[in-house]
């Protein structure tokens, strides 16, 4: 079986690989991403919907231009899926 990670262990872990890679490398974990099983694409989807509200969710004096286009743009897609998302994707 294998090890679980914690919540602040996967960041760390996505952190260091975003750090160290290059697009091509962020696009290639999108695509093993859709290599996983379909049930797991929608949780993995909702961990990104659940990041995407908690930085459109951020007051004013906790980002600034290293990370205003990411909450901004976050506002942006939580205001436009409004009446879509509800806190959870399906799943079946």
């Amino acid at each position: 079986m294998a090890k679980k990670h914690t919540a602040a262990e996967v960041a760390e872990i996505l952190a260091d690989f975003v750090n160290s890679s290059y697009q091509s490398d962020q696009k290639d974990l999108a695509a093993e991403i859709l290599c996983q099983h379909r049930t797991l694409q929608q949780s993995i989807f909702n961990v990104f919907m659940l990041t995407i509200k908690a930085w459109s969710e951020l007051p004013e004096h906790h980002y600034d231009a290293r990370n205003g286009y990411t909450v901004e743009t976050s506002k942006d897609i939580m205001a436009a899926l409004k009446d879509k998302w509800f806190g959870r994707t399906p799943l079946i």
